[in-house]
Parts: structure tokens; C-alpha cells; sequence
């Protein structure tokens, strides 16, 4: 089986970025050991079951599921766990719009957070940083004030880090 199908176009480039961020995810599951219900696991998206959805599985390879459901065609990709472990914040295309979605860990029905792609929770779960239009954003959760933090004479920016 493989790693990753190309779709629409994507490049070996979009295959190699695509193989970094399943070791993002995994560094992540590390860094989170020692975090109640996290301790080991990680977190990914993948198609196996058709479109991309939202995975967890232990790092010794065990305890695989799927979080994210769904009948429609729409991929959710990019997950990161929350600063608690308690959530997954992930970019998907759910409903024929590119947005930024949130799902508890345990699963459940994602909720719909903002428009954008590729966000990251900061350190305490107060904000997100994410792109939008080509920009970095930073969104404040409880009040959902944004601010645009990327510089005015920069054309294209990826994703937050």
C-alpha cells in the first residue's frame, strides 16, 4: 500500500512534505508523553479508508483508530494535538470550503473554528496561528479577535511551524 497517492497534480515535493509531517506528528506524540491519555500516541492523516481522515495510533504501533467520520468527500488532514491533549485541531475541506476544524481526541463530530488552512495551537491553547489567503494569522480563541502577523511586503507564506 502506498504511502501517498498523488492527487490533483501534487508533486513528489507534496510527497516529501507530506512524509515530514507524519515525523512533525510524531515528535509531537513524544513531546507529549507524560500528558494524561497522550502518553505515546500520535497523531495523523491518512486515506486508508478512503478520503483522508484523522488517526491515532500508540508509537509502538499499536491501538489504531480513526477520529475524524464522514461520508463526504471532503479530506482532513494537518492534525495537531491540543496543549492538553484533549483535541485535534486539523485543516479540512469539509463541505466544499477549506477551513480549520477542531474534534476531541477520544472522536466524535468535528467542529467547524475558522477559514484557513494549516493552523498550529499555541503553547497554552489560547490562540491559533494558521494561513489564510497566503498570510499567517493569529487567532484568540475566546474572543475570536484575528491579526494578520505576516509582514505587508511578503507575497506567500506557508504554513505556521
Amino acid at each position: 500500500m502506498p504511502v501517498c497517492r498523488f492527487v490533483n497534480g501534487c508533486s513528489a515535493v507534496h510527497a516529501a512534505l507530506l512524509a515530514a509531517s507524519v515525523l512533525v506528528c510524531a515528535a509531537q506524540a513524544l513531546a507529549a508523553e507524560g500528558l494524561d491519555g497522550l502518553q505515546g500516541k500520535i497523531v495523523f492523516s491518512s486515506d486508508r479508508g478512503g478520503p483522508w481522515r484523522i488517526w491515532i495510533i500508540n508509537a509502538d504501533g499499536t491501538d489504531l483508530r480513526q477520529v475524524t467520520q464522514g461520508e463526504e468527500e471532503g479530506h482532513d488532514v494537518d492534525p495537531m494535538f491540543s496543549h492538553d491533549g484533549k483535541n485535534i485541531l486539523f485543516s479540512s475541506n469539509r463541505g466544499g470550503k477549506t477551513g480549520i476544524w477542531t474534534v476531541e481526541a477520544t472522536g466524535g463530530a468535528p467542529s467547524f473554528l475558522l477559514e484557513g488552512d494549516q493552523a498550529e495551537w499555541s503553547p497554552n491553547g489560547v490562540r491559533v496561528a494558521f494561513r489564510r489567503e497566503n498570510k499567517i494569522w493569529v487567532r484568540t480563541l475566546a474572543t475570536g479577535e484575528e491579526k494578520c502577523i505576516s509582514p505587508e511586503d511578503w507575497p506567500t507564506c506557508s504554513g505556521p511551524a
